[in-house]
């Protein structure tokens, strides 16, 4: 959206809502911080599945900023398209 409405060049783009959901991220953690869970004395983050995940986010972070500035912006492109497909289906 950032491409097609404000004509930013993809690494910008990337950059930019990559920083977005970054801060929507860190906004809703501090707004169920305190919350419980409806059904159960628990916090409503469930940190086990943190656990889990926060590994795969690190390694996909760090292989995305490195094919960022290896690839020219079309096989970024590319890339993104094809992997957006596949997750579609």
């Amino acid at each position: 959206m950032l491409m097609v409405f404000y004509s930013m060049d993809t690494k910008a783009a990337i950059a930019i809502s990559s920083f977005i959901i970054l801060t929507g991220s860190v906004t809703r953690f501090f707004v169920t911080f305190n919350q419980k869970h409806p059904t159960k004395d628990a916090t409503c983050i469930d940190y086990g599945l943190t656990n889990v995940m926060l590994p795969t986010v690190f390694i996909g972070t760090v292989s995305g900023v490195i094919f960022n500035i290896m690839l020219p912006d079309i096989m970024i492109q590319i890339c993104l398209t094809c992997l957006l497909s596949f997750l579609s289906i």
